[in-house]
């Protein structure tokens, strides 16, 4: 309504008042099997997909985007095997879902956000703002300079950010160069941390952060480390 070039596409498991439901189907497993049949979402959040249009686009596109959600929700109902319904993720995690139905992968999907507490997770960590120790300006002549180090996420408490942290969803900066990871930081820190499991129990799935260097550790492992400012 307010923007007709962009098309937000609700995906089930949340009701009306932001509760999640019983069932659900997140939607980077929807963006993934769209991404296969070349249909590429410009932003994915755990239940929105966003789809641009351009005004030259066509009425056969827009049914190719109906058409592809239409064959998404077959797959989904008679859940076939991920490797049916989405074999690009399929060949590279193999062993990780080779038993796997994809209605079955949407609900163990679901199940984790549900038990994450996602919605309130995301409001506490806008609720207070983190202490500003040094202006952007100078957080990001410390990086420059290299005084910097990387800094695992049970390090951050009490460090200063030396990058901007964002996350998608919600596409909102989490913290700013400058910034310390305070006593009211706690719910950005766990928010990272949701992620940080997410990309190690989802392969294939991996969401969208800005601000943070993502390594393999032992089992590989995905780690997730931030910048912060040399103490």
């Amino acid at each position: 309504m307010l923007d007709p070039i962009k098309v937000t596409i609700l995906t089930p498991g949340v009701d009306s008042a932001g509760r999640p439901e019983a069932t659900g189907i997140p939607g980077p497993l929807v963006a993934a099997f769209l991404r296969d049949h070349g249909v590429v979402a410009e932003k994915t959040g755990f239940y929105t997909l966003l789809v641009l249009f351009t005004i030259a686009a066509s009425r056969s596109k827009s049914s190719t985007l109906v058409s592809k959600l239409y064959a998404f929700k077959q797959l989904y109902d008679s859940n076939r095997p991920v490797k049916e319904a989405l074999p690009e993720v399929y060949r590279a995690n193999p062993g990780r879902y080779r038993s796997q139905g994809v209605k079955d992968l949407a609900q163990e999907m679901h199940d984790f956000l549900r038990e994450a507490e996602i919605a309130r997770v995301q409001e506490e960590m806008y609720a207070v703002l983190p202490e500003a120790v040094l202006t952007p300006t100078e957080a990001f002549g410390r990086l420059v300079d290299g005084e910097v180090e990387l800094v695992p996420l049970e390090g951050l408490p009490g460090r200063v950010s030396a990058v901007i942290g964002l996350v998608y969803p919600p596409g909102i900066p989490v913290i700013v160069p400058g910034e310390r990871f305070d006593e009211g930081s706690k719910a950005i820190i766990e928010y990272l941390r949701l992620f940080e499991a997410w990309d190690n129990r989802f392969p294939g799935f991996e969401m969208e952060v800005q601000g943070v260097v993502k390594d393999r550790g032992a089992g590989d492992r995905v780690n997730y480390r931030m910048y912060c400012v040399r103490d």
